[in-house]
């Protein structure tokens, strides 16, 4: 005979199920780590003062990644802008939005810049990273409410 009913969890269930759990847990606290990381990021990149820089050549390139080989296109173009009189060339990733000769609004820094991107992204990302960061945490870290509402019952009914 068996030692459970049918329906009850085998007596390793609940370890493997702890297991998954914090695995899952620590996944989702990762990506909720990156998320937050790149909304910092952004934010930093916010408080760049602004220029308007003028795209100049572009090359284009497409990568495939992933089972299926989905298609990426890259377009690199280098861009020039002007900031306190003096002039400034760097190459950034547009992803193939963007032709020669058409301004373009950046975030600069030094001889960095970036395209300037809408506040709410930033605060979409920010915001994003911390709940996935704290729910991940949450699952990975407290204990599951069922052992101790159980432990609770024992000790309550002794």
């Amino acid at each position: 005979m068996s030692s459970f009913s049918i329906g009850a969890r085998p007596p390793d269930a609940g370890r493997w199920l702890s297991i998954v759990r914090r695995l899952a847990g620590g996944i989702i606290a990762a990506v909720g780590l990156i998320f937050l990381i790149i909304g910092i990021l952004f934010m930093i990149g916010r408080s760049w003062p602004t220029a308007t820089g003028t795209v100049g050549q572009c090359v284009m390139s497409t990568t495939y990644s992933g089972a299926n080989h989905s298609r990426t296109q890259h377009d690199e173009c280098t861009v020039t802008w002007t900031y306190q009189g003096r002039q400034h060339t760097t190459s950034i990733d547009f992803g193939a939005r963007h032709a020669a000769g058409q301004p373009v609004t950046l975030r600069v820094h030094g001889n960095q810049a970036i395209e300037d991107t809408p506040g709410w992204v930033s605060a979409i990302m920010l915001g994003v990273g911390i709940v996935l960061l704290l729910a991940g945490l949450g699952l990975a870290l407290l204990p599951r409410r069922g052992r101790r509402a159980s432990t609770l019952r024992t000790a309550l009914s002794t």
